[in-house]
């Protein structure tokens, strides 16, 4: 989990979509037309802008996000994939490379060697089962894409009309097979604790998606979002949130579904088959660097080079001195934290403060940059001013502390403690204390193996609880 400072990721972020999904608050936007070409030459334009200060990073995945960025001619995607290719040399880790998957019915027995051939890296395009993208698949991987990942969210229709999702059920399993036809790596996503959703509906999808053997699904607790259709239709009383109990239930049936058919969950959300992990996801559970490019995009980057700091905040309409998280931390998951009682979080936020002061001299090289969201305001930045910029901030040490402890305990296997040490410099001992590592200890919601924390199954669904109580 160590991070290194001459690696990254980059994040592609497409804006535009047919139509706008009722649960989604993303940065997306119905347009009735575009230029594409004079998007995508603001992408590469912004892609170079940042070269300029990365010149020596090496890249280790690409993922156009959106949005619908399926949307993008083949064509263009390529220009975008080679531009990259052309900016930042790949960096791949042979070990991953090498991928063999055990007893599953599709693969049993098979070995699959290089996934990715040796000078590649993971490259996502994430796009919409409709027969629309179908007929385009074979001209993205053409084009350089290796990995597809789309929201296939439920497998009955009428959950999908309710969601506004462009896809039936009948055209969602069509475009899974056509994608397995075509591409080593398939990712889909599913929601649960929907409006209507019973277990029997839920089975039902899991059934009919894991018999398939895709590669890779996440599967994520519904959101409500402020400003988004669903959330007023719960609020008018029109549609019913599921409670608690069936909200657990329905992740009960989740992790029993995906380990019958042999996959692995390495984090909160995310199951795979055995190497097929998502190493662009892992990158953020890791803090590692990434780059946003496009609207709305988000990023995290080591600048310690005076000039580069002046040069880029020439540019951003927003220059905060350091920022930090917010610190009400929260989680999807839908349990409490009851058992570890008001006091004794309390008293971790008297211990949170003590390490804060500590921490806070330390020098910070870490930016958080944002884009503006506006698609039309990007681009007009991107044209005078070669970047979207509308906030470029220092990430203290304190708030990197938080965020890798946050990010960390997400994955299945937790983080190492002698690489918490080695990044920030202090010992862990100095932000939180052995009676807290106790109680968690003792109510089995943490493991601690050589020098490694991680959450039991108790723990993973009080995430955000035990991130307040260590750190807060």
């Amino acid at each position: 989990m160590m991070n290194n400072k001459n690696t990254f990721s980059l994040y592609i972020h497409w804006p535009f979509c047919r139509k706008k999904c009722s649960y989604c608050d993303l940065n997306s936007h119905v347009r009735d037309s575009i230029d594409e070409n004079v998007w995508i030459d603001g992408l590469i334009k912004e892609m170079h802008y940042w070269h300029k200060f990365t010149a020596h990073y090496k890249m280790e995945t690409i993922f156009f996000g959106g949005g619908t960025p399926s949307l993008i001619q083949p064509k263009n995607i390529e220009k975008i994939i080679k531009t990259a290719k052309t900016l930042w040399k790949p960096y791949t880790n042979s070990k991953n490379n090498h991928l063999y998957i055990g007893s599953n019915n599709l693969y049993k027995g098979r070995e699959i060697d290089n996934l990715y051939k040796n000078d590649e890296i993971e490259i996502t395009l994430e796009t919409n089962p409709s027969s629309l993208e179908a007929n385009s698949l074979r001209e993205f991987k053409n084009a350089g894409i290796n990995r597809i990942s789309f929201g296939v969210q439920s497998l009955d229709d009428d959950i999908l009309h309710l969601l506004n999702r462009t896809h039936n059920a009948e055209e969602a399993l069509k475009f899974i097979q056509s994608s397995l036809d075509i591409f080593n790596n398939v990712s889909v996503d599913i929601m649960y604790g929907l409006p209507t959703h019973t277990l029997q509906t839920l089975q039902s999808t899991l059934d009919n998606l894991l018999k398939l053997n895709i590669h890779h699904i996440s599967i994520y607790e519904l959101t409500l979002q402020k400003n988004t259709l669903l959330n007023h239709q719960i609020e008018n009383k029109e549609l019913f949130l599921p409670c608690d109990e069936q909200i657990a239930n329905e992740y009960e049936l989740i992790l029993k579904s995906c380990k019958k058919h042999e996959y692995n969950r390495y984090e909160i959300s995310s199951f795979s088959l055995p190497g097929y992990e998502s190493r662009h996801n892992q990158n953020y559970w890791h803090s590692k660097q990434f780059i946003g490019i496009g609207p709305g995009a988000h990023g995290r980057i080591f600048i310690e080079n005076e000039n580069d700091l002046y040069s880029i905040m020439q540019t951003s309409t927003n220059i905060n001195e350091s920022t930090s998280v917010n610190k009400n931390v929260s989680s999807n998951q839908s349990a409490d934290f009851t058992i570890i009682p008001q006091s004794e979080l309390n008293k971790s936020k008297n211990s949170y403060n003590s390490y804060s002061n500590e921490i806070t001299s330390k020098k910070s090289h870490y930016y958080s940059i944002e884009n503006s969201k506006i698609p039309e305001k990007w681009l007009e930045k991107v044209q005078n001013k070669h970047n979207g910029l509308k906030v470029f901030e220092n990430i203290d040490i304190d708030t990197q502390i938080q965020e890798f402890i946050m990010m960390g305990l997400r994955v299945t296997d937790g983080f190492s403690i002698l690489d918490f040490e080695s990044r920030f410099q202090v010992k862990f001992s100095t932000i939180t204390s052995q009676d807290k590592i106790n109680k968690l200890l003792d109510h089995n919601y943490i493991e601690i193996n050589q020098h490694n924390i991680k959450l039991t199954y108790s723990g993973i669904i009080r995430h955000g609880a035990i991130c307040k109580y260590l750190i807060f």
